[in-house]
């Protein structure tokens, strides 16, 4: 085949007004004299591989703002300099590197925070951090800069601008902030403010930033696009057209409010967005699970998280996954706050991938209460004319106390081919208790044979599984050993279409060392059920 794709878009009107400084030079070097009046920030504790610890090597970070942007000076003392780990490499790839995060709690719900993290060279990593530490660094914010190695460390400089954040413009605007530092040969993670384990969630932990003379801006960005497409193909020795054609697109960011925000796309164009990682699809039992890329469907994604969710090795992982929708002809979503405690994510668009034209539709509301509780209500849909996918439920979070809580959904399906009508449920729940030693889940959750979703991603079906997770990891003053511990998971499982058992259970030792490597030696003893028989999968 012999193709030519030519592609051009271009930024037509953006009122996001993504300036770069009035007042700081993003070049690494604090030589403004607006540094000398910022609020200053020290006295970084240990999160790892101990808790409390005063900090091997010396952290300050200075905070100041002008009315678009807010800067960030940080200096990271090293006393080995030329120890320091950094790479030249791509955006979000700096995980073997030294490091140093910015965490927001923009809405106060300590269920998730924004990240904007940076290597010692500038190299940059966001994305979204939520409360048991998972990270997605699937969603790009605009920000800016500069990181250079000194003779006594590394210092960074940081300007982000206001109209990448999502907050409520007032005269005073109050953001819950904290800080981490990596220091990948210690293995050691520094934070401030400091991380008392009498709250097992760090999000919930965070000191109080107040920013004033903001200047109000209305967000509004058209970017359309124009692509042309010409495909022949050799066939018999012949050479056969199978595509001339010109395709239009326009993608649009309106702010309603200031953490509001109305996204709106016509046909877009999402061939520049970059390749899928590769992945294997052999001896699987369920389809690939590729992580979203397009920046019309990334804003917000943390609303669609719920409770249970991010459960290691779990069946059941998205109810909102938008790769689904393949080949969007238009899309309509809201995402942002309504109010003080409510957030809002919704999406309708219509997908032309086949000749169906199937039409989605997704809302998701959650009323947040005090520390990280919060109560949500969701419903997804997806229709055309011969047959639909419907579900709706809720979940949410109760905190029991600073070290334990319990998280819980309940979703049901509808579904309907015009041959088949079916109708199931999937629910779970699982208590959490974290101490300084101690990380307990137990929990119980169900996928019944009929229950279906076409818009989330589900490995597995017709399930009841009670899943049990136990660790206790004790520090070590060694050298060159950081902690030790041992670790316990079972996953007790029945196969609903089957009536057999079957069951997982991990047992081992895992030891951390610098560097941050770490290794695990245990015994699995498993069971698995395929096509009604029952397979043994007992490995070292």
């Amino acid at each position: 085949m012999f193709r030519i794709k030519l592609g051009i878009t271009v930024l037509i009107f953006s009122f996001a007004l993504y300036t770069q400084a009035q007042k700081v030079n993003i070049d690494g070097q604090f030589t403004e004299l607006v540094w000398q009046n910022a609020v200053s920030y020290s006295g970084f504790k240990t999160y790892k591989p101990d808790i409390g610890l005063d900090e091997s090597e010396k952290t300050t970070v200075l905070v100041t703002n002008d009315s678009l942007n807010i800067y960030f000076a940080i200096l990271c003392y090293d006393s080995a300099p030329e120890k320091i780990m950094a790479n030249l490499t791509s955006r979000d790839n700096i995980k073997n590197d030294d490091s140093f995060a910015i965490e927001m709690d923009l809405d106060g719900s300590a269920n998730s925070n924004i990240f904007f993290k940076i290597n010692p060279l500038g190299i940059q990593e966001d994305g979204v951090i939520f409360f048991d530490e998972e990270e997605d660094l699937n969603p790009d914010k605009v920000w800016y800069s500069k990181g250079i190695i000194t003779n006594n460390g590394y210092q960074v400089e940081i300007a982000i601008p206001f109209q990448s954040l999502r907050f409520k413009w007032d005269t005073e605007v109050e953001i819950k902030m904290g800080f981490k530092r990596k220091i990948y040969r210690k293995s050691e993670i520094l934070v401030y403010p400091e991380y008392k384990d009498e709250t097992s969630n760090r999000l919930m932990q965070r000191e109080t930033l107040a920013f004033s003379n903001i200047q109000k801006q209305k967000v509004l960005e058209i970017i359309p696009s124009v692509t042309y497409t010409y495909d022949r193909l050799l066939e018999n020795a012949e050479w056969n057209t199978e595509q001339n054609r010109i395709q239009a697109g326009i993608t649009g960011k309106i702010g309603l409010t200031s953490d509001l925000v109305l996204d709106v796309t016509y046909n877009p164009d999402f061939s520049q967005i970059e390749g899928d990682a590769g992945q294997v699809d052999v001896n699987l039992r369920n389809s690939l699970c590729f992580p979203e890329k397009r920046p019309f469907f990334q804003e917000g994604v943390e609303l669609f998280q719920f409770g249970t969710q991010a459960w290691w090795d779990m069946p059941f992982t998205h109810l909102v996954h938008t790769r689904n929708i393949i080949d969007p002809l238009y899309g309509v979503k809201f995402t942002g706050k309504l109010g003080s405690k409510y957030s809002l994510a919704s999406i309708v668009s219509t997908d032309e991938f086949n000749d169906d034209h199937d039409h989605y539709q997704i809302f998701r509301l959650r009323r947040n209460f005090k520390d990280d509780n919060y109560i949500g209500v969701i419903y997804t849909g997806k229709e055309n004319t011969n047959a639909y996918n419907r579900i709706g439920g809720f979940d949410g979070i109760i905190r029991l106390s600073g070290k334990s809580s319990m998280e819980y959904y309940f979703f049901k399906s509808f579904s309907d081919d015009t041959l088949n009508f079916k109708s199931g449920n999937s629910f779970g729940a699982v208590y959490k208790y974290k101490d300084k030693i101690h990380f307990l889940r137990i929990g119980y959750s169900q996928i019944d044979k009929d229950f279906e979703t076409q818009i989330g991603y589900l490995e597995r079906g017709g399930l009841q599984i009670i899943p049990i997770s136990y660790s206790a990891i004790f520090p070590v003053k060694s050298n060159w050993l950081n902690n030790a511990g041992v670790i316990f998971h079972t996953r007790k499982k029945r196969d609903l279409y089957s009536e057999k058992h079957e069951h997982s259970t991990n047992i081992g030792v895992q030891l951390n060392f610098n560097n941050d490597s770490w290794i695990q030696i245990g015994r699995r003893f498993s069971s698995e059920i395929f096509q009604n028989k029952s397979f043994n999968t007992n490995a070292f």
